[in-house]
């Protein structure tokens, strides 16, 4: 429910994180379906602005297997 009203409001990028299964979805308004994220998650809050990089496995390593 809430993916979807982000989705009508345009919100640019939308992260639903899953621990158990140890990826990240990534939505942008318009899409079916998610990216799959398990690696890296990049985002810019501006085409010209600083890249924030996330390393996926980094976030669940500490976390119960």
């Amino acid at each position: 429910m809430k993916r979807r009203l982000y989705q009508r409001q345009q919100v640019a990028t939308y992260w639903i994180v899953d621990p158990d299964a140890r990826l990240v979805e990534v939505w942008h308004p318009g899409d079916d379906r998610p990216e799959i994220a398990t690696d890296t998650l990049r985002w810019q809050v501006a085409p010209d602005g600083p890249e924030f990089v996330i390393a996926v496995r980094e976030l669940f390593e500490n976390l119960p297997s």
